[in-house]
């Protein structure tokens, strides 16, 4: 409705005509934009809320100011009666107080935008994410979202709903800049606080008994053989953080290779897997075999209520490195975080909220290792490391995956590590040569098909792991087959007749365990290097000579030949001589000593150095007095003398 309010018919005839358009701005706004002319020229143009005497007084003074630059008269008066004409007789009647109440649908808004708004950090950053650019985005202050940003964030699509001519209404279906902005602060005030206990990424997950698949900006659901798109960024309580970029999986593929997936199908694809693992030389019966299933668990290591970590180690050049970036670097895929000597801080914010495998190499000699094992300890039953931040809201991170380390030693001393782990020795290759491995698409492909096994069994793996953890093995700790039970699920699950899944993977889970409790042989230079600095690292002893005592420093290895005469020194820093009629002479060191009183400073300050030790020919593992009769730690022993040495040199002595 646009009525001519010619105030100047009622005013002096010289007067120029004064002419007030008035239209509605569109959508659900309660706002008009008015233009006003005088004699044809356009004076001034702007929203105003009609129903309100604040806003038609500000307009008001603004065109009077407005037409006063450009030498035209008209006044106040003028202009409010002719807003108040096209109110209507009635909203001419009313007070200042007027208000004609229009709700602001800002769903609508986001709906015709694409955007979602998922919820509200702490610090009051909201999350939203977009369906055009199928991007999550950070907002920390909706009201400095700019044009440009905003078309940033809606893309081309969501562009052609925005509105930014200030001086024309916005057609229907259109909103302007500062309706977006208002839908997104009103949207994230009625959304709940996200915490980061509440964000999954990518990878699979289980909530609340339900499989879902996460992969770049898809999210499925996987429940008894069968797929359900999920056409929302939410999964009940928790964001499902989207990222195009970050597809891990070919879903047509994945979901046609799951559901015709057969008990004979998985079994051919796990000992094509371990064939290939058969490639290297391990120290253990089965450890092909326990390896292939702890590849096809960590497609699904976020689902698992209690995670193992792997640990392969062995000496230099025994294919360690080859195993990770050549096997299982292009078997998982991509999206695999891998690394080497990572710092904990860094290591935590690539896996971010994504369940992606993880894989540590050169894993030994650097200061951050027991930092990030410390990290992959929540792992396990998937707890939270709880840190301080100078906001006082504190943060809380963890990490919910089945971590892959290589080193020539593990390093995992503290007792709260060793049973989390299950070990991998690896020894020199028998014979030398070039691996014959598929090409880095045809293990891709393998990887692809086993995430289909893993797929296809998670839920019932998941219950027969519970059963299997409960299963006794003499003189093994509980968490040990804890950790076995996950590999031992799959096993029963894949090869054992229907019905006897329980009994199979209790037999498998005792025999793996049974198998590895022989020594591991092994000779490398790592521990031939450690027992050559144990030997000539230097002790201050008393030296009585012409009357006089003084000090000189005696090297251990000088020490242990005259033992007699130093056996408490010798005990003091974690190093005795043990004689037993039915064997000949032992060193005997105990490792938490000697890494005390000799290796602090060096490479081995934190490393399991009896790993290294057990390595040497002829050692073993045993509990000996040493500093004392009640005393009788565990250590390790060795011959002596060591072999091509001389020992009994009494001249060490004098």
């Amino acid at each position: 409705m646009s009525p001519d309010a010619s105030s100047g018919q009622e005013c002096a005839p010289q007067s120029p005509p004064l002419e007030v358009d008035i239209s509605p701005v569109g959508g659900r706004s309660r706002k008009h934009s008015v233009r006003v002319h005088v004699d044809g020229r356009a004076i001034f143009a702007d929203s105003v809320n009609l129903a309100e005497a604040a806003s038609r007084g500000q307009f008001c003074r603004a065109t009077v100011e407005r037409a006063a630059t450009v030498h035209v008269s008209v006044t106040a008066s003028e202009i409010e009666s002719a807003l108040l004409d096209y109110l209507g007789e009635e909203c001419a009647q009313m007070d200042d107080d007027i208000s004609i109440p229009i709700e602001f649908d800002g769903q609508a808004v986001l709906d015709a935008f694409g955007i979602v708004v998922l919820g509200e950090q702490d610090d009051q950053t909201i999350l939203a994410w977009s369906t055009n650019t199928t991007k999550n985005y950070k907002i920390k202050n909706p009201d400095r979202l700019g044009v440009q940003e905003l078309r940033q964030i809606l893309g081309p699509a969501g562009d052609d709903c925005l509105w930014t001519t200030d001086d024309e209404p916005a057609p229907a279906g259109m909103y302007s800049p500062a309706d977006l902005r208002r839908a997104i602060a009103l949207a994230a005030s009625a959304a709940k606080r996200i915490s980061q206990a509440n964000i999954i990424g990518q990878g699979i997950w289980r909530r609340n008994g339900r499989v879902i698949v996460v992969n770049g900006a898809e999210t499925l659901e996987y429940n008894d053989g069968t797929f359900e798109h999920l056409q929302t960024p939410h999964f009940g309580e928790d964001i499902v953080q989207l990222n195009a970029s970050r597809r891990w999986a070919d879903s047509e593929a994945l979901i046609a290779a799951t559901t015709t997936m057969t008990r004979v199908r998985a079994q051919g694809l796990i000992l094509q897997l371990r064939q290939l693992l058969q490639c290297w030389n391990w120290s253990h019966r089965y450890d092909d075999r326990i390896l292939s299933l702890l590849m096809v668990a960590s497609f699904i290591q976020a689902c698992w209520r209690w995670r193992p970590q792997v640990s392969v180690t062995g000496p230099t050049d025994c294919g360690k490195s080859t195993l990770f970036s050549e096997l299982l670097k292009p078997f998982f895929g991509r999206w695999t975080i891998a690394t080497d000597r990572s710092t904990e801080a860094g290591l935590r914010q690539a896996i971010g909220h994504d369940a992606a495998p993880v894989l540590v190499d050169e894993f030994d000699r650097y200061g951050h290792r027991q930092q990030v094992l410390e990290l992959f300890r929540t792992s396990s039953r998937g707890g939270l490391i709880l840190r301080g931040t100078a906001d006082q809201t504190g943060q809380k991170f963890g990490v919910q995956h089945i971590g892959w380390f290589a080193a020539i030693e593990s390093g995992d001393h503290w007792a709260q590590d060793q049973n989390r782990f299950i070990h991998f020795e690896l020894l020199p290759p028998a014979r030398r040569g070039a691996l014959c491995l598929p090409s880095t698409e045809e293990l891709a492909d393998l990887g692809q098909n086993l995430i289909a096994v893993a797929l296809w069994v998670a839920a019932r793996a998941i219950r027969l792991a519970d059963r299997l953890r409960a299963t006794r093995v003499p003189r093994t700790d509980g968490r040990i087959v804890e950790s076995f039970a996950v590999p031992a699920a799959l096993e029963g699950l894949i090869f054992a007749g229907r019905g006897n899944e329980v009994e199979f993977g209790q037999r498998a889970l005792r025999a793996w365990l049974n198998g590895r409790t022989t020594t591991q042989r092994q000779v490398a230079q790592e521990e031939q290097s450690l027992l050559q600095h144990l030997l000539a690292a230097t002790v201050r002893v008393p030296v009585r000579a012409a009357g006089n005592t003084t000090t000189q420093e005696r090297m251990v290895g000088q020490l242990l030949e005259c033992f007699r005469e130093n056996r408490e020194l010798l005990q003091a820093h974690g190093v005795t001589l043990i004689d037993c009629r039915s064997r000949p002479q032992r060193l005997f060191v105990v490792p938490e000593v000697v890494r005390s009183r000799f290796l602090q400073g060096t490479r081995w300050a934190d490393s399991r150095i009896d790993t290294l030790l057990l390595r040497l020919p002829g050692a073993d593992r045993e509990q000996q007095r040493c500093g004392g009769a009640s005393q009788r730690p565990w250590g390790v022993s060795l011959p002596w003398p060591l072999p091509g040495s001389n020992g009994g040199d009494e001249a060490a002595c004098e």
